[in-house]
């Protein structure tokens, strides 16, 4: 009796045994499919006074579906007492679509009471499975940490956007920036066309822009408990392009007419009663100022003027400069173009020999006017990033140099995926252009996922050029 009762436990051990077995192999491993990246290294240590707000499209994650299929995705946060995180969109439960991407920004609030000092935020993305029919099981995915200072001092900026008239432009989106050791961080959006804050004291740049156009900036040091009020005056309205091109006699080579051809850009509203004057010059001395369009109504976005131009004495010998200048809301000056210019030439021997002296010149003098060349050509990026929504990147490039460049082509960079593009845009000595290129959706989870990307423009036969960084943010 006894050795049946030995042999019978052991063969429900031995069975108990097999169905671990069998349990144990029929467990599938977990392969992540949610993968997530964000701006939090930028941004960390994040400066926010008691009381303050960071909230900007710059500071953001990116969710990320590498699968072939749906997923359900939950969002969460761990935060001290006193530090608030709001996420845009809302919700912190969603459904993901195969191969795809989310975007999410994230505010930052600080209580009024917080005591002063370090904390840790800590963003964690989960993938929502189904374990059985009617059971679901949260797999952690990934996560992040933002780094906070919450400090004690603070000061006020108050910022809005006007027009050339002094209305407010309710069209414009206000961007507060910090700079730190040189860098720019985007704390604070507005779309309204005004921004209050409180904020860390220290260096700042506030910007305003309308269709994603730069049109004004204003940059300032705020001290402690100081309250800083701008007023960004915008420029509404500004002329792309502006060429003169001679029109000359097939047979003599003498100059019949110059051609002129403007492009427009009116980034605000349909503006009514403008014109538009040319300032002649010639030899440096005033010679005329002739309205070439009066009492016209200019609509959004880009218009394109082109009409040709004699000199009421005729052309003589000299050097003629040109320049447009744009009036509206009440004959105030709206947008200056930059001068062109066309020189006449005259008869005697300085003529005959120009081309030999010309020769002489370009071969003794070549080096060291390429190098006066590129230092009197200064290009530098001021602001570049990636607009998801649009696929576009876009980058606001500044000539401090003395004269014209005209940019050829420009490159988008992030790891083993890059974009480059033909340009033909003309930056006037001391002015700025903005600059827009499609780009893929491969490239543009490429920055994202690097946190940053790399925008380099050409100019003027690739001899000058002038790169930065880039991340995505929405315009």
């Amino acid at each position: 009796m006894r050795s049946a009762t030995v042999a019978a436990s052991a063969a429900v051990a031995v069975l108990a045994a097999l169905a671990t077995i069998s349990a144990v192999a029929q467990v599938q491993p977990y392969i992540p499919v949610i993968g997530m990246s964000s701006s939090f290294d930028r941004f960390s240590p994040l400066l926010i006074p008691r009381g303050g707000i960071v909230f900007s499209d710059s500071l953001f994650l990116i969710i990320y579906n590498h699968a072939d299929h749906y997923v359900t995705v939950e969002l969460n946060y761990t935060a001290p007492p006193g530090i608030s995180i709001i996420f845009h969109p809302s919700e912190q439960i969603f459904e993901m679509g195969p191969n795809s991407y989310r975007r999410i920004v994230v505010e930052v609030r600080a209580a009024e009471d917080i005591v002063p000092g370090p904390y840790e935020v800590i963003v964690t993305v989960s993938e929502v499975r189904e374990a059985e029919p009617g059971k679901v099981v949260v797999i952690p995915a990934v996560s992040h940490t933002l780094r906070i200072i919450v400090e004690g001092e603070y000061g006020y900026i108050n910022a809005v956007a006007v027009d050339p008239a002094g209305n407010l432009v309710r069209e414009a989106l206000v961007r507060l920036y910090r700079v730190v050791n040189g860098t720019e961080l985007n704390i604070l959006d507005s779309r309204n066309g005004s921004i209050s804050a409180r904020v860390v004291p220290g260096e700042f740049v506030v910007r305003a822009y309308l269709m994603g156009d730069l049109v004004a900036e204003k940059r300032f040091t705020l001290e402690p408990y100081e309250r800083e009020n701008v007023t960004l005056v915008l420029q509404i309205v500004f002329f792309e392009r502006f060429s003169v091109i001679p029109v000359l006699n097939n047979e003599t080579g003498d100059i019949i007419s110059a051609r002129l051809r403007a492009v427009l850009k009116n980034v605000y509203r349909t503006l009514n009663d403008t014109r538009i004057v040319l300032v002649v010059r010639k030899d440096s001395k005033p010679l005329e100022n002739r309205t070439v369009v009066s009492a016209g109504t200019l609509p959004v976005g880009r218009t394109t003027y082109e009409f040709d131009y004699v000199p009421p004495q005729g052309w003589l010998p000299g050097n003629y400069t040109f320049r447009l200048v744009m009036y509206g809301l009440g004959n105030r000056v709206l947008a200056v173009s930059d001068v062109r210019w066309v020189f006449v030439r005259g008869g005697g021997l300085l003529e005959a020999i120009a081309p030999f002296l010309w020769t002489v010149l370009a071969a003794v003098a070549a080096p060291s006017l390429f190098l006066v060349y590129r230092r009197s050509r200064r290009l530098e990026i001021v602001d570049a990033w990636i607009d998801p929504y649009t696929k576009t990147a876009r980058a606001v490039v500044v000539n401090r140099g003395r004269r014209d460049v005209t940019l050829v082509k420009v490159e988008v960079r992030a790891g083993k995926e890059s974009v480059r593009r033909r340009l033909d845009t003309r930056v006037p000595g001391g002015s700025r252009a903005r600059i827009s290129v499609r780009v893929s959706d491969e490239l543009i989870g490429a920055v994202a996922r690097a946190g940053k990307g790399k925008i380099v423009v050409f100019g003027d036969g690739l001899l000058v050029r002038a790169s930065a960084s880039l991340a995505v943010r929405e315009s």
